[in-house]
């Protein structure tokens, strides 16, 4: 018996007892566990950051999976120990394009491929990736159809994991992306906070189907990640849940942020030629090719390399050929096919901040105060410093604003050994 092994059961056992103290789950199916055939391939939906180790906390104990893991979640030495102790395969970090990282990712795969050969059972998440709207999104995703068309036998087992959207662990709660293990800290002090057993809980529904190759109906890409979408999705998505952090204090509700532009769009539909053409403007303004896994509908443009004037510039170049116009410019490469293709509305401009409308303190006809302009926005500064001065849909700064800004500025240019200075 090997140190690894009993680690990988101590393992277990802290999730499978802490698990129970924030969240209260229901198995749906589980005696279908006992019956399942090896090789078993499970495939979970991805519902927030947490849900592997509460799914493996039910599951483990049965079926023993080998788990792909991106390790990149945690820090070094807590992945390297987590690979080594689940004797996990590891997917690399494929959000920038890298020749190495798909090699690795095609190796990860591939031992998949061969563990089921040999009997063993695995899980993977299909996404790749967290939910960011409360629906399963596989996109682009193809492991699930590479095993499936090199492994037949082998018995798959869906696990659909509901309640955990609105989480601190998923995306529901903020844009910015949840941190794991900050996240298990702050979870442990607030355990100790509810003195351990006092701690409000979250509902959990996890389904077990189980289910064989021969069950779906086309085993492209396309045609599983459709079929598998369409069952993780049932009841068209999940609404955020909030659920109090403490029995006695802290906020009871919580007003979850509308879900980002492009959400909603049926991404489905999308004219392939539509996507050949996106991914050649991308190629051109990143002078190279983007990555399959790259053009997946969630990927981010800046996480492709392209900083705001690029991705306006090519706001304005999918415009101008599609005939389409957004309010917004679009941050995700689905973003970019849904305004190709004509499924954005153009969000109204925002009313103008209320301090727009304040009147002058000087109602006479308006008059130059100078010879130059920096001259006559000087005198009109000191002669009505709390007068707007100018106004977006973001701030109304007054004359005494600017020109203390201006007079900053200056003392700093100053400093600066050059006839010329770009602002």
């Amino acid at each position: 018996m090997s140190m690894f092994f009993i680690l990988r059961w101590l393992m277990w056992l802290v999730f499978r007892l802490g698990v129970p103290l924030r969240y209260r789950v229901r198995i749906v199916n589980q005696e279908v566990l006992r019956k399942l055939r090896k090789p078993v391939l499970i495939l979970p939906n991805h519902p927030a950051y947490i849900d592997p180790m509460v799914v493996m906390s039910y599951l483990w104990p049965a079926l023993q999976p080998r788990p792909m893991i991106f390790a990149g979640n945690v820090p070094r030495l807590v992945g390297w120990f987590v690979l080594r102790t689940m004797n996990a395969l590891e997917i690399p970090d494929t959000s920038q394009a890298s020749s190495e990282a798909r090699v690795k990712a095609e190796q990860a795969v591939q031992g998949v491929i061969e563990g089921l050969r040999q009997g063993q059972n695995f899980i993977l998440w299909p996404s790749g990736h967290v939910q960011r709207t409360g629906r399963e999104h596989l996109g682009a995703a193809r492991a699930v159809s590479q095993v499936l068309q090199n492994v037949e036998n082998v018995t798959l087992l869906l696990v659909r994991t509901e309640g955990l959207w609105g989480s601190s662990f998923s995306w529901a709660q903020s844009e910015h992306r949840p941190r794991l293990m900050r996240g298990l800290i702050r979870g442990a002090l607030l355990l100790l906070a509810n003195f351990i057993f006092f701690m409000p809980r979250r509902k959990v529904t996890i389904t077990l189907q189980p289910m064989h190759r021969e069950d779906f109906p086309d085993l492209t890409r396309e045609g599983v990640n459709r079929w598998l979408e369409n069952w993780y999705n049932q009841g068209n998505g999940e609404k955020p849940v909030w659920v109090p952090y403490h029995f006695l204090l802290g906020r009871r509700t919580f007003e979850f942020p509308p879900p980002p532009p492009g959400a909603d769009f049926d991404l489905s539909k999308v004219k392939e030629s539509t996507r050949r053409d996106i991914a050649e403007m991308l190629a051109e303004k990143l002078n190279r090719p983007a990555s399959e896994l790259q053009l997946d509908a969630d990927t981010t443009l800046d996480s492709l390399g392209l900083d705001s004037l690029e991705r306006m510039d090519l706001t304005l170049q999918v415009e101008k050929r599609y005939g389409f116009t957004a309010g917004d410019a679009p941050t995700t490469v689905g973003q970019l096919w849904a305004l190709a293709e004509g499924l954005v509305e153009k969000t109204p401009p925002k009313p103008p901040p209320p301090a727009w409308n304040r009147p002058p303190s000087d109602d006479r006809p308006l008059e130059i105060l100078g010879e130059t302009f920096a001259q006559a926005f000087v005198e009109r500064a000191l002669r009505h410093p709390k007068d707007i001065a100018a106004c977006d849909d973001m701030a109304a700064p007054t004359y005494e604003r600017l020109l203390v800004g201006a007079l900053l500025l200056a003392r700093r240019f100053s400093r600066i050994p050059a006839a010329n200075i770009g602002v």
